[in-house]
């Protein structure tokens, strides 16, 4: 049975941490680009009363969904949940999370369920773009430097 040498340790520390920072920009790339998609296809505009507050549960706590109404162009009425969630404490800081309140609502018209609020999405989802951009750099740069590191 061989030992494994602290050269060696350093050198499989910094290709997991390379490894994972690919992975990371994977998946940075992967939402960008359907941030990207939804956002070119949502180019109808209404407005949209927030319904409810639901609580989802994940994997690290209870999270909150807005609920939105929305009526279309031709006159359909949509009641749709958001694809973000949120903390209890960002919920109770966010003005347009109380039931009654009038938002800016884009939808596609091809498919007039899906749809974002520009105000509230755009925020969160460039934080967590930004999040794992900060993540994935962290990763690859402290592997980088590994290799350079003299043992």
């Amino acid at each position: 049975m061989s030992v494994i040498g602290p050269r060696q340790a350093l050198y499989f520390l910094s290709a997991m941490a390379i490894l994972m920072g690919m992975i990371g920009f994977i998946v940075l790339f992967r939402n960008a680009m359907q941030m990207r998609d939804r956002n070119a296809r949502c180019t109808a505009a209404t407005w949209g009363t927030v319904t409810e507050i639901r609580p989802v549960q994940k994997q690290d706590g209870i999270r909150y969904r807005k609920v939105y109404e929305y009526e279309t162009a031709d006159g359909q009425k949509i009641s749709a949940v958001s694809h973000i969630s949120f903390t209890k404490e960002l919920i109770d800081k966010d003005a347009s999370a109380k039931p009654g309140t009038t938002v800016h609502i884009l939808y596609d018209p091809e498919h007039p369920e899906t749809f974002r609020d520009p105000d509230t999405d755009e925020k969160a989802e460039l934080l967590a773009l930004a999040i794992l951009t900060c993540i994935t750099g962290l990763f690859i740069i402290s592997g980088v430097l590994v290799f350079c590191l003299p043992v």
